[in-house]
């Protein structure tokens, strides 16, 4: 067996050699760290980034010897002597490719590290630099501002075109097991004229399954050694299921507001909002508990 498949084993960090944008780089990395952690945060490249964390929405693409590769689904210790190329690099020194600087002219969303614009002094045009020299000067990945943003007073303010709604819960909970089921669910809302009440319907009650399982199973589970999801998955994230819905009405109360072009608002969120709070408060309406931590599982009413 080789030494570092002992050290792999061992769960000791592991030397690695890759060729990163055509410059050859030296890294020793844990056996469980992504290629996308090794670039991000050993090597400071920035353009992939860390999206959905399970491959789907592509933000941590990279080529790999020519491959396209989900850099937060590859280990880095599997890629060594690898070719490995990122977003920054086609660019040549503060010349961007093409491509990159497709990101610019179609305004797409990029971390601004390698597709950066020009950042300009307050009120004089004429003294600017490029964002990307501004954070290799001073060796950061990203910089942040605070402002201030003061909203007119209410008599000045535009006419709100919200929905609004009430949710009304009925729960069983089991004393000995500190189980948890809604029984029947109810909801009320108030947006505008309805103009298709079978779709809105099934919206509400989508929105309401959703909220039972924000209320007693959803728990997002993070490693607290690695900080990454341990439950990224439906096999330990659990979502409610047919024998976990209940009898879910929805009712609409329809208002024709004049100051809404066809009175018709949007619904939206509002499908979900309030579901679990309403829920939460028939579990300390039925056991005197006061539970503010989603989920409300055995463990917090036992």
């Amino acid at each position: 067996m080789p030494d570092d498949a002992v050290s792999m084993k061992a769960g000791e960090p592991v030397v690695i050699s890759l060729r990163v944008n055509g410059r050859e780089h030296t890294l020793r990395v844990e056996p469980r760290a992504t290629l996308l952690d090794a670039l991000r945060e050993r090597l400071g490249l920035t353009g992939a980034k860390k999206g959905c964390d399970q491959g789907a929405c592509g933000a941590c693409t990279v080529l790999v010897d020519g491959r396209r590769v989900n850099a937060c689904l590859t280990l880095a210790v599997m890629q060594r002597d690898a070719e490995i190329t990122t977003i920054e690099g086609p660019a040549e020194g503060d010349e961007l490719h093409p491509v990159q600087q497709a990101f610019l002219d179609c305004d797409a969303f990029q971390c601004g590290y390698c597709t950066s614009g020009d950042v300009y002094v307050r009120g004089d045009r004429s003294r600017g630099e490029r964002y990307a020299r501004i954070l290799r000067r001073n060796r950061l990945q990203s910089v942040e501002a605070a402002g201030d943003h003061n909203p007119p007073p209410p008599h000045e303010a535009t006419i709100a075109r919200r929905a609004f709604g009430a949710d009304f819960a009925e729960v069983k909970v089991d004393p000995e097991l500190g189980t948890v089921r809604v029984t029947r669910h109810v909801k009320v809302v108030e947006a505008g004229r309805i103009l298709n009440p079978r779709t809105v319907r099934s919206q509400i009650i989508g929105g309401v399954v959703m909220g039972i399982g924000q209320a007693l199973t959803e728990a997002t589970e993070v490693d607290r050694r690695d900080a990454r999801i341990s439950n990224a998955g439906l096999w330990g994230y659990h979502v409610p299921v047919n024998a976990d819905v209940p009898d879910i009405t929805a009712m609409f109360v329809e208002r024709d507001d004049p100051h809404i072009p066809g009175g018709v608002k949007g619904i939206g969120e509002m499908a979900t909002i309030g579901t679990a709070p309403a829920i939460a408060n028939a579990v300390c309406h039925a056991t005197g508990r006061r539970i503010r931590d989603l989920p409300i599982i055995p463990d917090k009413l036992l």
